[in-house]
């Protein structure tokens, strides 16, 4: 341990290396040795190796693998204060590592070296404990040493012979150096990319996307929003434009609050964006970009220092620091966030003013920006009321503002920042790492500061989707851009409220009615975090599903959704069915995460949707709760002590629970008995497998049913194909679907071991191969950290990279269900290829499956069936 104490302790270190080098000294001169190597301990404990032992190798082995893992390690820089703590952590390993291989040379050499001067065995554990005292007593000491080498080259062997064992010697050396470096250098690359690489990865995607302009790929509120425009009252905004027109304006400053965190220090994506705003202020004299950066590990852009935070403008397409913060500086509050609006407006006075907050988003509940540097201690990110607050304080009324972030298009957030902005900019969905496309559009508006807002977000939202083409090498419609106009959301809002008033009182008045609003919610887009769906869908399917008006009335729904409409400008042309522009949250499935939303709902007396979310989601908890065949009763054991659980809904729920589902043989599968009730009540169904091994029943995973019975409803069936990736069979999990233009893109993630390390999930899409055809062709996303609890703020996904080594993880039962053992296949793949890996549907051979069907009801209780087997031959 005095190898990691030295690094962090450098007087230790000092301190050790002298009292070394005198004990050093003594012992060699004893021994009638070079004592000048002394000056260097590793040196002088390869002389005495040459004398102790029979081969060099015996020191150069440890030695060499040893060296190999203090790169490692120190490349990791463990020793440093605010480091990400998966990187200290696997850096302290490879430190420890390194110790603990070269002790083993230092245990041999001091027992040889011991018995060489006539000591015990006592002596020896004294000098591995406190080796410069005991050396000093060895050197110094009335000790002698009696006798030369102690084990010499044996003379009987021939000249072919020793030739022959040091050239094997060094293959076994080389073959061994080679895996450390293979296996470590992999999992050091992968969890600190060396600067070269991402500087070359940016420097690549800044030149791919030079250039780009918008293709005018955009659907405009006319377009998309009919309800709109063939009411006879039309939808009316609530206030007029601060900013009606800018005709006059010379003059224009876009805030940039910059929280670098991974996605600047490990893929650059900051430095990508910060290269465009160069490029934009190029174009002309008009645009000022103003920004505050810190929050990262490492900096990839010229003139910002790695673990720093600081201010800087950037004019004329050059980057200068115009104030250096305090490196402790935690971006992830809200007063930094205040202060730095204060400071922008006082020295930077414009004609019109835009803000752009730049990082992780997590909706309405997980706030936004995460500071890798200074760890923000309560909940990690910045929460929606505090942006508010630091924005009201700031008095600066903007253009527009918006998030190049994930998850924060919602109605509550849209609705909270209305009175101090025009115009709102952000997405429903994840975002990928690249972020926006900052050149085309700011470089207009550098070139024009009077040009009109839906202008400017014209360009910058139609460039998204071919920006995200060249980014990612494929077309996709998972990825979401949308402009809110603010002054009608305040009339869409105060609609929404009698909505929540309507739904509570709904549920109060009849079980019925939960049953409509949750199947609403199941059956509408749901964006990554489980936390929020799509207002205008969820709108469309409970008009739909609450046929006879229990819960709203045909043409105040109808009102709703029209003011809500209204409310999107424009968005970007490739999404997804069922996506309209702007979110509302609704933790249906994910109520036992309610508790971040509560306090938001609270702090802006959002009474409405307070009480409605705290009546529903305490209906889902208890009714859980109290199941104890549910998946989710562990989870909401503690739920009921929240302050928003609600009591007295104990007994609300009168639908018994799915147990023994009995099943019956209906052709090549079986069928489900269950009456049509149930039936309706049904919110999500899909088909478990687990396939007979020696070791127990491993859990090969779950996918949609294959085969329907006379009725439409799903049975109980087998084809022996089942998913493979790289040839492998894996354990994949179905996790939804989504309809995009060329049909329906099915997903799914397959649980896995990257590089023996990291457990991670491999996100799986399955696509038509080409547009209404029913054959799909699979294909890895990329991949999220298993552990990850923030995963669903990700911008982008990781990536999978040439070299590394993928072990497919399964899980193993008995026959009465009890968990075993989680393991992997044992058979590791090594990743060539990353585009290529191949994601097939294929056979699984002889083997025996016991597979059956599980049902989530509008409770999101879930529940099993009866299960059979069938033998795959």
């Amino acid at each position: 341990m005095l190898f990691l104490l030295a690094v962090k302790q450098p007087v230790l270190w000092l301190l050790i290396w002298i009292l070394q080098t005198i004990g050093y000294y003594g012992v060699l001169k004893k021994m009638g040795l070079d004592r000048k190597r002394a000056l260097i301990p590793v040196l002088a404990e390869k002389t005495i190796g040459n004398t102790m032992f029979e081969t060099p190798y015996a020191f150069w082995h440890p030695f060499l693998i040893s060296l190999i893992f203090a790169v490692f390690g120190l490349y990791l820089e463990p020793y440093r204060d605010r480091i990400d703590a998966m990187q200290e952590a696997i850096g302290t390993i490879f430190l420890m590592l390194a110790f603990v291989n070269y002790f083993g040379y230092l245990i041999r050499l001091y027992r040889k070296l011991c018995v060489s001067f006539g000591k015990k065995i006592w002596f020896t554990i004294g000098m591995l404990g406190m080796p410069c005292v005991f050396l000093m007593i060895l050197g110094y000491g009335p000790a002698q040493f009696l006798h030369g080498p102690v084990f010499p080259l044996r003379e009987h062997c021939t000249k072919q012979m020793r030739w022959l064992r040091s050239a094997f010697s060094f293959l076994g050396f080389a073959a061994e150096a080679v895996l450390v470096i293979a296996a470590g250098g992999s999992l050091v690359l992968d969890t600190l990319v060396p600067w070269p690489l991402v500087k070359m990865s940016v420097e690549e995607m800044h030149a791919d996307t030079e250039g780009l302009v918008s293709e005018g790929s955009v659907i405009r509120r006319e377009e998309n929003m009919p309800e709109v425009y063939e009411r006879t009252e039309p939808v009316l905004p609530s206030r007029e434009k601060y900013f009606p027109d800018h005709d006059d304006a010379e003059s224009a400053v876009v805030l940039v609050y910059l929280i670098g965190s991974d996605l600047e220090g490990r893929y650059g994506s900051a430095t990508a964006n910060v290269l465009q705003m160069i490029d934009a202020s190029k174009q002309g004299s008009g645009l000022t970009f103003v920004l505050e950066a810190g929050g990262s590990q490492r900096w990839f852009t010229r003139g910002i220092r790695d673990r720093t935070a600081g201010r800087y403008e950037i004019r004329d397409g050059r980057l200068k620091q115009v104030q250096e913060l305090d490196s402790h500086t935690c971006m992830s509050g809200g007063e930094e966030l205040k202060s730095f609006l204060l400071w922008a407006e006082e020295n930077y006075p414009a004609d019109r003013y835009m803000l752009v907050l730049w990082d992780h988003g997590g909706g309405f509940g997980g706030g936004f920006g995460i500071d890798d540097l200074n760890i923000r201690q309560e909940g990690g990110t910045i929460p929606v009321s505090e942006i508010v607050s630091a924005v009201h304080d700031s008095g600066i009324r903007f253009d527009l503002i918006g998030f190049d972030a994930c998850l924060m298009m919602d109605i509550e957030i849209a609705y909270e920042l209305e009175p101090y902005a025009d115009y709102y900019l952000a997405s429903e969905e994840t975002e990928p790492a690249a972020g926006w496309y900052y050149t085309s559009a700011f470089g207009a508006l550098a070139q024009d500061p009077s040009i009109p807002t839906e202008s400017f977000a014209e360009e910058l939202i139609g460039c998204y989707d071919p920006y995200n083409v060249i980014i990612n090498g494929y077309e996709t419609e998972e990825y979401t851009l949308s402009l809110a106009d603010l002054t009608y959301v305040r009339g869409a809002y105060e609609k929404l409220r009698e909505l929540y008033r309507k739904q509570k009182d709904a549920v109060n008045e009849a079980e019925a009615s939960f049953a409509d609003i949750s199947l609403a919610a199941s059956s509408s887009y749901v964006f990554q975090n489980d936390e929020q769906v799509d207002l205008a869908d969820y709108l469309h399917h409970l008009k739909t599903i609450d046929f006879d008006q229990s819960v709203v009335k045909e043409e105040e729904a109808d009102e709703l959704l029209a003011a809500v409409k209204a409310v999107i400008v424009m968005r970007n042309q490739r999404s997804a069915e069922g996506i309209n522009g702007l979110a509302v949250t609704f933790p249906y499935r994910n109520y036992y995460s309610y508790t971040p939303i509560y306090r938001q709902l609270q702090h802006f007396g959002m009474k409405e949707a307070e009480e409605f979310n705290n009546i529903f989601c305490s209906i889902l908890a208890f009714s859980n709760q109290k199941e104890s065949d549910s998946i989710n009763a562990l989870v909401t054991a503690d739920t009921l002590s929240e302050d928003w659980y609600v009591k007295g809904y104990e007994a609300y729920v009168t639908t018994q629970p799915l147990i023994d589902i009995e099943i019956r043989e209906n052709g090549p599968g079986y069928s489900l008995v269950l009456p049509d009730k149930v039936w309706n009540s049904i919110t999500d169904t899909r088909q478990v497998f687990f396939q007979k091994t020696d070791g127990g029943y491993r859990y090969l995973g779950s996918d949609y049913p294959g085969m329907y019975d006379e009725d439409g409803h799903p049975m109980i069936s087998a084809d022996g194909y089942w998913v493979k990736v790289g040839g492998r069979t894996v354990c994949y999990e179905m996790t939804g679907f989504r309809e995009e233009s060329v049909g329906t893109v099915y997903t799914g993630y397959v649980k896995a071991l990257l590089n023996e390390a990291e457990e991670i999930l491999l996100c799986i899409e399955w696509v038509p191969e080409s547009e209404g055809s029913d054959s799909l062709r699979g294909r890895i996303a990329g991949y999220e950290f298993a552990d990850d609890e923030d995963a669903y703020m990700e911008r982008g996904r990781n990536q999978l990279k040439p070299g590394e080594k993928l072990e497919f993880l399964f899980e193993y039962y008995d026959e009465e269900g009890n968990f075993l053992a989680k393991q992997t296949d044992g058979t590791p793949l090594r990743v060539l290829s990353p585009g290529r890996l191949a994601v097939t549907d294929g056979p699984l051979g002889s083997c025996v499956l016991h597979h059956g069907i599980v049902l989530t009801d509008v409770y999101q209780r879930t529940f099993e069936s009866q299960m059979t087997e069938t033998i795959i031959d």
